[in-house]
C-alpha cells in the first residue's frame, strides 16, 4: 500500500516503482490474499455483484499493478474464472465490434479499437488515471484482410468426449505413430488433457445440428432423414439436408406438443473430416448402406497429414472413431512438417515467397518436386523449397539416372542387344564387377522394402540414390569399355555387362516407381514392357524382392 499527497494506491511489491514512479512512500506491506472478497467500486459499474477481488494464476509480474480487471465474456482465463465465481457473462459488444446499450452511452456505437483514447480520456476526466500508454504485444490479426480480430464466449452445444478419455487413451497405444515422440508428446498430451468437444457453430454452411427445440427449450435429437421423416408425418428420403430446406421442417415437440423448429447452428466442419471412414461409403445401417465397403477398409491402414492435424483431422478420426465405433479410424499415421522458403521463412502471398507448384512442374517436372519432398529431410521436418534445392534434385539424381539410362540405350542400340533373344548368364559367372553391382542392387532392394515398410520412405529413397551412384561412379565407369565393340558384336563379356546394367536400370525403374513415377515409367515402358510376365506399366509390377 503506497501513499502520495494523501491518495492511497494498492500495487504489486515487484512492480511498485515502474507503475507508480517517484514520490511514493510505502505505508503498509500485505499478501494478497488479505483482499481477497473485497468489494470495490469499478470505473463503470454494470454487472450487480460482481465486483469482487478474487486470485488468479495467469496474474503476471511482467507488468502493470499485478491487479488486473476481468471480463469473462471477453478472454478464456477470464471466462474460467468467472464461471467458477459464478458471474454473468457479460457482453456489451456485438458480433460486428462495436458497443452496444449494455455499454456507457458515451461509446455506444463504437468499434471497440477506436473507442481506446475516448475511453481514456472520459476516465481521465474522472481523475481515475494514473497513467496511459501504448503496449506492443503479440495479438491476433485476420491473415485475409489484416483486421483484428475479436475474442468472445459464446454459448455450444457439445459432445462429451471427456466420457471417453480413456478409452481414448487406450486406443492411442495401438497406433503406430512417425516420428514416434508425437504418440505420447504432442497427440498424447493433447488426450491426456481432453476437454468436451465444441461442436457447433454460428454459420450459414455446413451441416445443420440435427435438433429441433420448442419455446419450452424441449430438445428432439434426430439421427436420420427416416427419422425426421417419421416425427414430421411425412416422406423427407429426398430432402437435401442442408440450410434453407432442413430449416423449414418443424415437428411437434414430443414433451409437450408445441411446434418444434431446428437450432440455427451448423456443425463443426472437422466433424465432417473425422466422419470421412464411414461418410465417404455412405455408411446409413438404418438402410441397410454402405456396411460391407466401410467394414473391409476400416480401421484405416495409413493416414498422413501435416504435423498441426494432431489437435484437427487425427484427433476427430480418432474420436468419432472410439465415439461411435469404439475403435482407432488408423493403424498408422505419419507426421508431415511445413514446406518453407529456401530461408526457413513460412510461404505467404504478402512475402511474396510462394512458390508456385505448376510453375516448378513446368521447370524441373513433377518427378523433381516429388523427389526433393520425399528425400530432402524427416518428413515430420521443415524442409526448404526453392529453385536451388530443385536444381540439385535434379542435377544430382534424376539427370545422373537419366545419363545412365541414355549410356545404356545408346550402346544396346549399337549393339542390337535384346534382353530376352540373349539368355543372361548366371551371375556366379559374370565377372567380379558384375557380381559387386549385383550384390548391391540385391542389398538395395532389401533395404528399401524395409524402409518403406516402416514407412521411411525418405531412408529408402536416400538408399536409391547411394545406389545409383556406385552404379554410375563406378560400375559404368568402370565398364565402359566392355559395351563398345568397334569390330562388330560383342563377346560373353559385353553380354554379361548389357545384362547387369538392363537388370539395374529396370530394378531401380521399379524400386522408384511410387517415388518418382514418370521417369521411372519412361525407363519400364522402354526396357521392360511387353515380354510375358512384365506388364506394359511399371506401376503394374509387383515390387522388387
Amino acid at each position: 500500500v503506497e501513499e502520495k499527497d494523501g491518495e492511497r494506491l494498492i500495487v504489486a511489491e515487484p512492480l511498485a516503482s515502474e507503475a507508480l514512479g517517484d514520490g511514493w512512500s510505502v505505508q503498509e506491506t500485505v499478501r494478497g490474499e488479505a483482499f481477497l472478497g473485497a468489494r470495490y467500486e469499478p470505473p463503470y459499474p454494470n454487472v450487480e455483484g460482481a465486483h469482487t477481488v478474487v486470485s488468479g494464476a495467469f496474474v503476471q509480474m511482467d507488468d502493470g499493478t499485478g491487479i488486473v480487471h476481468m471480463a469473462p465474456a471477453f478472454g478464456p482465463e477470464d471466462l474460467e474464472v468467472g464461471l467458477a465465481q459464478g458471474w454473468p457473462v457479460f457482453k456489451p459488444v456485438g458480433d460486428d465490434g462495436r458497443f452496444t446499450d449494455l455499454a456507457p452511452e458515451f461509446i455506444r456505437g463504437l468499434f471497440v479499437k477506436d473507442a481506446d483514447p475516448v475511453i481514456v480520456e472520459e476516465l481521465s476526466s474522472r481523475g481515475r488515471v494514473l497513467r496511459s500508454g501504448t503496449i506492443q504485444h503479440t495479438y491476433p490479426f485476420c491473415w485475409r484482410c489484416g483486421t483484428p480480430l475479436l475474442y468472445y464466449a459464446r454459448t455450444s452445444w457439445y459432445v462429451r468426449t471427456t466420457a471417453v478419455k480413456e478409452r481414448l487413451l487406450e486406443v492411442n497405444e495401438s497406433v503406430d505413430w512417425h516420428p514416434e515422440h508425437i504418440k505420447h508428446g504432442r497427440y498424447g498430451d493433447w488426450l491426456e488433457n481432453n476437454v468436451d468437444w465444441a461442436l457447433s457453430r454460428d454459420r450459414y454452411w455446413g451441416t445443420p445440428l440435427p435438433l429441433w427445440r420448442c419455446p419450452a427449450m424441449h430438445a428432439t435429437v434426430v439421427g436420420s432423414l427416416a427419422e425426421l421423416g417419421t416425427l414430421a408425418g411425412r416422406d423427407l428420403s429426398d430432402l437435401d439436408p442442408h440450410r434453407p430446406a432442413i430449416d423449414e421442417i418443424v415437428l411437434a415437440c414430443s414433451e409437450c406438443g408445441e411446434e418444434a423448429h431446428r437450432v440455427p447452428e451448423v456443425i463443426d466442419a472437422w466433424y465432417d473430416s473425422g466422419a470421412m471412414p464411414f461418410a465417404q461409403w455412405g455408411y446409413h445401417p438404418e438402410l441397410g448402406r454402405g456396411e460391407e465397403p466401410f467394414e473391409r477398409r476400416f480401421p484405416a491402414d495409413f493416414i498422413s497429414e501435416a504435423i498441426d492435424q494432431t489437435r484437427g483431422w487425427f484427433y476427430t478420426l480418432m474420436a468419432e472413431g472410439v465415439l461411435h465405433f469404439d475403435s482407432t479410424a488408423y493403424r498408422t499415421v505419419v507426421c508431415f512438417g511445413f514446406i518453407v522458403d529456401e530461408q526457413g521463412r513460412k510461404m505467404s502471398k504478402s512475402l511474396g515467397n510462394v512458390v508456385d507448384p505448376m510453375t516448378v512442374m513446368e521447370r524441373y517436372g513433377a518427378d523433381a518436386l516429388r523427389w526433393v519432398l520425399l528425400t530432402s529431410g524427416s518428413p515430420w521436418a521443415s524442409r526448404r523449397l526453392g529453385d536451388t534445392v530443385l536444381e540439385e534434385a535434379v542435377r544430382q539424381f534424376l539427370l545422373t539416372l537419366w545419363h545412365v539410362y541414355s549410356f545404356f540405350v545408346l550402346y544396346a542400340d549399337a549393339d542390337d542387344f535384346d534382353p530376352d533373344a540373349e539368355p543372361a548368364p548366371p551371375p556366379a559367372s559374370r565377372p567380379l564387377l558384375d557380381r559387386w553391382i549385383l550384390s548391391r542392387l540385391a542389398g538395395t532392394t532389401r533395404e528399401v522394402r524395409d524402409g518403406m515398410d516402416a514407412y521411411d520412405v525418405t531412408g529408402a529413397g536416400r538408399r536409391i540414390q547411394a545406389f545409383l551412384d556406385d552404379l554410375s561412379n563406378w560400375y559404368v565407369r568402370r565398364s565402359r569399355r566392355r559395351f563398345w565393340n568397334p569390330g562388330g558384336r560383342g563377346g560373353a563379356d559385353t553380354v554379361a555387362a548389357f545384362h547387369t546394367l538392363h537388370e539395374c536400370l529396370v530394378t531401380t525403374a521399379a524400386l522408384l516407381a511410387p517415388l518418382t513415377p514418370f521417369v521411372s515409367e519412361e525407363i519400364w515402358s522402354n526396357l521392360a514392357a511387353g515380354p510375358p510376365g512384365r506388364p506394359d506399366s511399371v506401376h503394374l509390377v509387383d515390387y522388387p524382392q
